[in-house]
């Protein structure tokens, strides 16, 4: 397991049975640079490895529990969560704000979707080829 899985799961696993931060933790652990790469690399080879696929579709099972219907919650819509450009922090690096709310994710995301169709057809390519 990489060390981006592991603390994906360690940070689930901390969260214990709050929906919102589990959420959270999910948003954030898909906007860090390491499922940016599986991204671009299935956009230039048109391919999808299924490892990443299914943590894909699991986070967008996880997070549609806590974001409730009506959430427009979609792979491609999470895949967009990767594009979503952070502001520098105080120490300089792009790491994640862990005080971005779910909807924060979302709205941001939204924005990258609309800009970019190449994801939301990434997306639509990893939700077919679920099992």
């Amino acid at each position: 397991m990489s060390l981006w899985h592991e603390s994906l799961a360690m940070g689930i696993y901390d969260c214990g049975e709050d929906k919102q931060a589990r959420a959270r933790c999910i948003l954030s652990h898909l906007s860090m640079p390491v499922p940016r790469s599986w991204w671009e690399r299935a956009l230039k080879t048109g391919r999808v490895d299924e490892t990443h696929a299914s943590v894909l579709r699991e986070s967008l099972a996880a997070l549609s529990s806590a974001v409730g219907p009506g959430g427009d919650l979609n792979c491609g819509l999470l895949v967009a969560v990767a594009f979503v450009e952070e502001p520098l922090n105080d120490s300089g690096s792009n790491i994640p704000n862990s005080k971005t709310t779910v909807e924060g994710y979302l709205v941001k995301a939204r924005k990258v979707l609309a800009e970019r169709p190449d994801l939301a057809r990434l997306g639509r390519l990893i939700l077919c080829c679920g099992t």
